[in-house]
């Protein structure tokens, strides 16, 4: 939740309006450095900010499309992903139960969790065995260099 300086709440949809104009700022800034070549002091004074904002506008790569509201999905993988407790990131985001949390967010834990036990797996040891054993030696020391001993008895009987 959003509030004014004095603890009123904020409208919802005035915030998520109010984060999109900063999105378009910066892409604006960044555009207007990058194809009219202005400076960092001009486009403060364009935009009316501190150039301090511009110098961070211009030092970082574009933004993604994001919504504000990706924020708290982002917030919650990457709480999860540090602490992998479920509980906690339910209990963060407000969340009811465990259950609504895993519903919702899914999607988002299941690279996080394929993640995880690809680590795991890479740790746990493993024994080398060839694909096929070698084969039998067939040759005795009775048998002539060269010759192969046949194996098959009922053969050699029959003649």
């Amino acid at each position: 939740m959003f509030t004014h300086e004095d603890g009123r709440r904020l409208n919802p949809n005035g915030v998520s309006q109010r984060f999109d104009r900063l999105i378009a700022r910066f892409n604006t800034i960044r555009q207007e450095h990058r194809e009219k070549d202005w400076n960092t002091a001009f486009l403060a004074k364009r935009h009316r900010m501190p150039a301090a904002a511009i110098k961070t506008a211009l030092a970082f790569g574009p933004l993604p499309p994001i919504r504000l509201h990706d924020l708290r999905h982002t917030a919650a993988s990457l709480t999860y992903r540090a602490t992998r407790d479920l509980k906690l990131v339910s209990e963060l985001l407000g969340h009811a139960s465990i259950q609504f949390t895993s519903d919702v967010y899914t999607s988002i834990f299941e690279e996080v969790d394929r993640d995880a036990a690809e680590a795991v797996a890479n740790i746990v040891p493993r024994a080398h065995h060839a694909a096929h054993p070698p084969p039998e030696d067939t040759t005795t020391t009775d048998t002539p260099p060269g010759k192969i001993l046949n194996l098959d008895r009922r053969k050699d009987a029959i003649g």
